[in-house]
């Protein structure tokens, strides 16, 4: 039997080999093993612990808006239902699991899977037909709302992106009489490198391309953050310098 790498790579993986940077490869192209050995790679590239951004589970689901919007469809405010349901799967009984406590950052843009349940007042009349419920006017609200999204986890340990990747789906309901939704159910998946491609099927090198162009923001992000750390560490240094050179001790 041959071995692994006397496999002849295809053309795809020559051209990334050749003009990573320099020209655009569609994922898609690769073979399984190779698209599994090249975001192998870039998730090793990760290094987790120095990242800026994360939030705890719980906080990540929440949002809040100041802002009063003119569209009844719209969804304002998320917060988290002191009783939410969380599952947790994907995991060994040997592997740091997840909670709502466990730290975690976005690796996408948007949200995938996103599923409405519209509802009229007078009526109690439902859709998850956006059109219908915007033809209904004033009366018109979401009841409900269920997504999906992609994040990186914050390990206890040293261990990289490649170990750390996480889908999040989501359920909201409507709080009765309040203008808020609350997260009535979280699942926390732990997606491997090899099935990256299973667990997004046909989507898998849209998601892929979506994780590597976030990951270069999330650096953007931290890199800046640092940089403004650094400079405020420089001119302490410098006023600390100054104070100690114009002291001494008494005679």
């Amino acid at each position: 039997m041959a071995s692994v790498s006397s496999r002849k790579p295809t053309a795809a993986k020559r051209s990334l080999d050749f003009a990573l940077g320099e020209k655009r490869v569609r994922l898609d192209q690769l073979s399984a093993r190779e698209f599994d050995e090249f975001l192998h790679k870039v998730l090793q590239e990760v290094e987790l612990r120095e990242l800026r951004g994360f939030q705890p589970l719980g906080k990540f689901l929440e949002q809040h808006s100041n802002e009063r919007s003119t569209n009844p469809l719209d969804i304002a405010n998320i917060d988290l239902d002191p009783a939410v349901a969380l599952d947790v799967l994907g995991f060994d009984a040997s592997e740091e699991g997840a909670d709502l406590n466990t730290h975690v950052l976005s690796a996408t843009r948007g949200l995938r899977k996103l599923d409405f349940i519209f509802k009229r007042n007078e009526s109690g009349e439902e859709t998850r037909d956006r059109e219908v419920a915007t033809s209904w006017g004033r009366s018109a609200y979401t009841f409900a709302m269920s997504a999906e999204t992609l994040v990186l986890r914050r390990p206890r340990n040293h261990s990289y992106a490649d170990e750390n990747l996480l889908a999040i789906m989501f359920e909201t309901q409507k709080v009765l009489l309040e203008p808020r939704h609350v997260v009535k159910r979280i699942k926390v998946a732990r997606i491997p490198i090899d099935g990256f491609r299973k667990f997004f099927g046909a989507e898998y090198a849209c998601e892929a391309v979506g994780l590597i162009w976030e990951l270069a923001t999330i650096h953007d992000r931290t890199l800046s953050e640092l940089e403004s750390q650094t400079k405020r560490y420089r001119d302490k240094h410098t006023k600390f310098r100054r104070l100690s050179d114009a002291i001494s001790y008494p005679d």
